[in-house]
């Protein structure tokens, strides 16, 4: 629709092409930005402090505010907890609890 309505204010196409390039450009230096900071729950998880059955209640919550891209790795970060989480309940079962 923006094409469309950038072509009717008689915008030539290789202007909106730059445009949509320097548009591209834009949202990826700010993802860029956005991935340098580590979110809430990459923190609290790389500390310790949430399992990840609260680290998947707590990205539920916040799937509006996270960018697609980092849902993806704080996803694979709770897999690794759960990982973790399996083996240290698979050694507790086996051999008793070591703590």
């Amino acid at each position: 629709m923006l094409i469309g309505a950038l072509l009717m204010n008689g915008l030539t196409a290789s202007l909106i092409l730059e445009l949509d390039i320097l548009n591209n450009i834009k949202l990826f230096s700010i993802y860029r930005e956005e991935e340098q900071q580590m979110c809430l729950i990459c923190a609290e998880l790389s500390s310790n402090k949430l399992t990840a059955f609260e680290a998947r209640r707590n990205l539920n919550e916040m799937r509006e505010v996270i960018v697609p891209g980092h849902r993806i790795q704080v996803l694979k970060a709770i897999w690794e907890k759960e990982d973790e989480e399996y083996i240290h309940w698979y050694e507790d079962q086996r051999y008793g609890d070591s703590d």
